[in-house]
């Protein structure tokens, strides 16, 4: 079975267009960022198809952290100088937000007559009536204790 979940950031703005079928197709790229400090961030090109390619273009943009599901696809690629290199795409079946865009309505105030009951002042205890924390129980030992030289017997 090929299935894989990545958690990234949209690196390019979702790009949707039409397959001969009639059927809507988005791609972008998806960054994440390389364990080692010197190594560029890992990108992966993933590709939508359906209803799920017209929401991404309305709901997420460049920048929006991310988590996608889908399969893993190698493709055969001729470079300029005419070499060929393979790269891999992710087919997504779903995407998840994980930051949510600012909202774009103002707040609703409060009525009048809600915003002007008062609240009462929280009671802070005395400091003789907070119990003591209970005392710290050492671990238990889980590994055997350890064996000296003399006891090995060979």
């Amino acid at each position: 079975m090929n299935s894989i979940v990545l958690m990234g950031e949209i690196a390019t703005k979702p790009e949707v267009r039409q397959t001969q079928e009639g059927s809507a197709r988005a791609s972008f790229l998806l960054r994440f960022p390389s364990h080692r400090a010197n190594d560029p961030d890992y990108q992966v090109q993933v590709l939508l198809f359906g209803t799920a390619a017209n929401e991404i273009n309305g709901q997420y943009g460049v920048g929006a952290q991310v988590i996608v599901e889908g399969r893993l696809q190698m493709n055969s690629v001729t470079r300029p100088d005419g070499n060929r290199e393979k790269r891999a795409e992710l087919i997504a079946r779903r995407v998840h937000a994980l930051t949510m865009e600012p909202p774009t309505s103002t707040p609703v105030p409060l009525p009048a007559a809600v915003a002007a009951v008062p609240v009462p002042p929280r009671a802070v205890p005395s400091p003789a009536a907070v119990p003591a924390p209970p005392k710290a129980i050492p671990p238990r030992r889980t590994s055997p204790p350890p064996v000296e030289d003399d006891e090995i017997p060979f």
